[in-house]
């Protein structure tokens, strides 16, 4: 084949292709449909985020930079990080930056 007959192969896929694409997409977007649904459901239709994790890593690291205490409540040891080398790093983020805390 040639390079050019190539490239157009790749340009304009075939009828196949644009087929099964269309196939995959629509099972997708019904299998995310249908996840959402029991999502719903099963929360009594509320969407909750999980955000405590970050907030208590910023904390930890915020106390420890600011009190030199490890743990979400200055003055007292707490061990709340679930990941402590993530703390550190965000630790050390905020101990240069501290105006960019909200960033970590």
């Amino acid at each position: 084949m040639s390079a050019a007959r190539a490239l157009w192969v790749r340009a304009f896929p075939t009828a196949e292709s644009q087929a099964f694409l269309r196939w995959g997409l629509g099972a997708y977007a019904l299998i995310t449909v249908v996840l959402l649904v029991a999502a719903l459901r099963t929360s009594d239709g509320t969407m909750v985020y999980a955000l405590d994790d970050p907030a208590i890593h910023l904390s930890v690291a915020q106390n420890l930079v600011d009190h030199g205490t490890w743990g979400v409540t200055p003055g007292h040891f707490q061990s709340a990080s679930s990941s402590p080398l993530w703390t550190l790093l965000v630790a050390a983020f905020v101990g240069v930056a501290p105006f960019a805390a909200d960033w970590a």
